[in-house]
């Protein structure tokens, strides 16, 4: 049985449980192989709280700058298990470098230091994500 199954069955049984994921974002053909790395809850009233979202340090590094990508990938991967626990909101801190980042991938005006991205906003990234 996989995590989100397990995460659906324990949500059914609990309703307003709390739930962590930890996903890592690969791919064979990087130097690292690890791109980046997202810890992500859903809360009590089912949101996903993102706690952080980091990329390899290697990914700065200028022989690997040509590692584009990771925030929009591990949203989607975030997107994802948001559609199938049926969540309504996304919810977030960003920081000085990414709040703009952030307003790019989901179109919004402005993104401070804490963001929330209704459904309608996260389901439209979703779809075009998943079309590229």
């Amino acid at each position: 049985m996989s995590s989100l199954a397990r995460a659906k069955a324990r949500i059914k049984r609990e309703p307003k449980a709390e739930l962590a994921f930890l996903a890592v974002l690969t791919a064979d053909w990087a130097p690292k192989r690890v791109l980046g790395f997202t810890l992500f809850r859903r809360s009590w009233c089912n949101h996903i709280v993102v706690d952080f979202i980091a990329s390899h340090p290697a990914n700065n590094e200028s022989a690997a700058r040509e590692v584009k990508g990771v925030l929009r990938a591990t949203l989607l991967a975030i997107t994802e298990v948001a559609s199938a626990l049926r969540v309504t909101r996304i919810l977030g801190e960003a920081t000085d470098t990414s709040a703009e980042k952030y307003a790019h991938i989901f179109k919004l005006k402005k993104v401070e230091d804490l963001f929330v991205i209704e459904t309608t906003v996260w389901r439209k990234f979703r779809a075009a994500a998943r079309r590229t």
